[in-house]
């Protein structure tokens, strides 16, 4: 997913005396939702993450 030239690649953008952090994380439950999905027939049309901050903007809307 990451390789070493795109970890040295981000590395050469930071300014001296800076930090970054790298978060990698998978999804089994929702890998083995879309195969159970795709077995009973369903089409996959589109994949994607919906942001933390778009979520509670929508809570926010409808508590409105």
């Amino acid at each position: 997913m990451v390789s070493t030239a795109d970890i040295e690649a981000f590395c050469g953008t930071l300014p001296r005396n800076s930090s970054a952090g790298l978060l990698l994380f998978e999804n089994i439950w929702a890998i083995k939702f879309k195969e159970s999905l795709l077995d009973a027939d369903a089409q996959l049309v589109d994949m994607g993450r919906i942001s933390p901050e778009l979520i509670a903007k929508a809570e926010k809307e409808l508590k409105a």
